[in-house]
């Protein structure tokens, strides 16, 4: 995989993991190739940055250095579901699940494409909207989904 397209995914995947985070059991956990596991409380996260072919976790302890080459898998581990409320924001759209129906909201007369993904990348439901779009997700299996509403992606669990 590529060093960009490895900094794309894990920058999308860290900013869902941010907008999503809010309970103190919240972590980001880094998987290394070596099969070493380090896990960073996200209430104690103060910033993260791509430096060339490194991601930097800068925490109220100090600060953690990877070799993007070195991680196998970044995941959040949230305690939160798709059957939960959820509420996040991405930059000019705000993205909230309650009683298991995503609604994506923008200005009012902002075109939102709305699309949902199984990790297959196939289009499980799509829905254009006005200022908002709602998909249903309680008809869905249980599963890991990806979001992309205009040009902004997020994951969720359902």
């Amino acid at each position: 995989m590529n060093a960009l397209f490895m900094r794309m995914v894990i920058g999308a995947t860290l900013v869902a993991g941010f907008a999503l985070s809010g309970a103190a059991e919240n972590k980001l956990v880094v998987n290394a190739t070596d099969g070493s596991k380090s896990n960073h409380l996200l209430s104690d996260v103060k910033r993260i940055k791509f430096d060339g072919a490194r991601m930097v976790v800068s925490t109220a302890h100090g600060d953690a250095s990877y070799e993007l080459g070195a991680i196998s898998k970044l995941t959040f581990d949230l305690s939160t579901s798709a059957n939960q409320e959820v509420a996040a924001s991405l930059g000019d759209l705000s993205v909230a699940v309650s009683g298991g129906v995503l609604t994506v909201n923008a200005k009012p007369d902002c075109a939102i494409d709305l699309r949902l993904y199984n990790m297959q990348g196939v289009a499980v439901s799509a829905v254009k909207g006005s200022g908002s779009a709602s998909i249903d997700l309680n008809p869905l299996a249980k599963g890991v989904y990806i979001v992309k509403a205009n040009k902004k992606t997020i994951k969720i669990t359902r």
